[in-house]
């Protein structure tokens, strides 16, 4: 129901990811706003945790200039970028894990899930 794009502070070079709801899966304006508003507080109730992704803006009512086609309505979430990219992108790049590095990763995992469970929430795509 998103897609996450790279972004660059123009002010201080910072760098972030940028997760837009998607328009092509056909949500009414009303409901996009309430999945960006539903996350939103989700994350900032859920709090800090070393290996969960810190929200940092949101905007129900954005505008993002096109190169093809002009001036969208948007709405995202701006979040910290893992500048390594993902899990999947690595493995394609390196190959498999070695044993050692998979089970921290793993570890990293279960602590982060474990985390939100013991605040009663769920992550549904893992």
């Amino acid at each position: 129901s998103s897609k996450v794009f790279s972004a660059v502070n123009t002010l201080d070079s910072s760098e972030y990811a940028i997760k837009a709801i998607r328009k092509d899966k056909g949500y009414t304006k009303e409901l996009a706003v309430k999945l960006i508003e539903l996350e939103v507080q989700t994350m900032l109730s859920l709090g800090s945790h070393p290996n969960i992704v810190n929200i940092i803006d949101s905007n129900a009512y954005g505008v993002a200039r096109l190169p093809k086609t002009g001036y969208e309505e948007v709405k995202y979430i701006v979040l910290e970028k893992c500048t390594h990219g993902s899990l999947s992108k690595y493995i394609k790049k390196t190959g498999p894990l070695e044993a050692e590095l998979s089970k921290f990763m793993f570890s990293q995992l279960c602590n982060a899930v474990a985390f939100m469970h013991h605040q009663h929430y769920v992550h549904l795509d893992i």
